[in-house]
């Protein structure tokens, strides 16, 4: 579980620029599995993609193995109306990943 203290401290949110998130990662490694959805407040996507930017950055530079590496550097920050999101899923469960969270965004 992820609560309110470790979205600030280890995901870096401003929570007072956040209206919701959700954040699931998995805890075994190798096999990166993150995956940040956040609703901006008005006026704060700007704020948010760079807090999650950052997630991103901190995946890339603390990766252990070649491929969690990989992952993460092919992974990219995106934002749908006020919506910023960041998967970094291997190969087997991206594209199913990707194409659910396009279909629950419409």
């Amino acid at each position: 579980e992820i609560d309110d203290t470790m979205a600030k401290e280890i995901y870096h949110l401003n929570l007072d620029d956040v209206e919701n998130y959700g954040i699931l990662e998995t805890q075994i490694s190798p096999g990166p599995g993150l995956i940040i959805v956040v609703k901006a407040k008005e006026g704060k996507v700007d704020a948010v993609k760079a807090s999650v930017e950052e997630v991103l950055q901190d995946k890339i530079g603390n990766a252990f193995y070649p491929d969690e590496k990989e992952t993460a550097e092919n992974a990219e920050v995106r934002v749908d109306g006020n919506l910023v999101s960041l998967f970094i899923l291997n190969s087997e469960v991206a594209a199913d990943a990707d194409a659910k969270y396009a279909e629950l965004i419409k």
